[in-house]
């Protein structure tokens, strides 16, 4: 609503006690906002009647030379603010990370043979063998939904577990293990060496307590596989009122895997 600057004064925009408090304010102290019933009650009172009488004040801002432009929006309930206004459909590119859906190791009946220094051993032959999805860049569908609020909505409401791929680097027997950057389900390498013991005086200044000498272990990642997820949920506001969208993204059609 715009109201001319003449007009701009206690006496008329508010009822006598009145204090002009806008939804964020309300929203952050625990008060209560200013209704449109109770701002303006000197002019314009039809509009009151009209369904307007529960909007509650949201800002004001300079508009033009002579004019003060204050916005009001619907106040909600929860359930209203969390329920979109518009959903629809698209398409976005995104690069969806290599999955490791098994990783083992095969010993080979063909020896291999080591120079200890003072004679020549023979040892089996080990090998690694992956089975895996590349990652793959795809046009995927999304899902968008768009939600209004008089308030914003809390950082909590806004963040949402997305994949976290991690390096699996390890080593087996002298054997170097590695595979790029993935979604994996936990993996463990027992400790072989004979004899193997802590050597003091390398390593982390204060070492946790849980050192361990069973091998080396690499927890599963928090996806072990492609799956719809959040890919974006974001807010700002818009002529007072809070616009959040939010962005679903859906895996592609999952391809052959690769052995190697």
């Amino acid at each position: 609503m715009r109201v001319p600057d003449r007009k701009i004064n206690t006496g008329l925009l508010l009822k006598p006690g009145s204090t002009l408090v806008s939804a964020q304010t309300a929203f952050r102290t625990g008060g209560t906002a200013t209704t449109y019933a109770e701002f303006l009650w000197a002019v314009n009172q039809e509009r009151v009647a009209d369904g307007f009488a529960n909007y509650v004040y949201l800002k004001c801002e300079k508009s033009g030379a002579d004019y003060v432009t204050f916005f009001f929006g619907k106040a909600r309930t929860t359930d209203e603010r969390n329920t979109p206004f518009s959903v629809y459909r698209d398409n976005r590119q995104y690069t969806w990370p290599s999955v490791l859906e098994d990783l083992y190791i095969v010993s080979s009946t063909v020896a291999q043979y080591i120079n200890n220094g003072t004679s020549v051993t023979s040892t089996p032959r080990y090998i690694p063998k992956y089975k895996f999805r590349p990652a793959v860049s795809y046009n995927s569908r999304i899902i968008v939904r768009q939600y209004l609020s008089e308030v914003p909505w809390p950082d909590g409401a806004l963040e949402h577990e997305q994949p976290v791929p991690t390096d699996i680097n390890a080593d087996f027997i002298g054997l170097n293990i590695n595979f790029e950057r993935c979604l994996h389900d936990t993996a463990r390498f027992r400790e072989l060496v004979p004899g193997a013991q802590i050597v003091y005086g390398a390593g982390i200044v204060n070492p946790p307590l849980d050192r361990s000498l069973n091998g080396q272990i690499f927890p599963a990642t928090n996806f072990t596989d492609w799956a719809d997820f959040y890919i974006e949920d974001r807010q700002q506001q818009v002529n007072g009122l809070w616009l959040r969208e939010s962005v679903q993204i859906f895996p592609p059609p999952t391809p052959e895997a690769i052995i190697r």
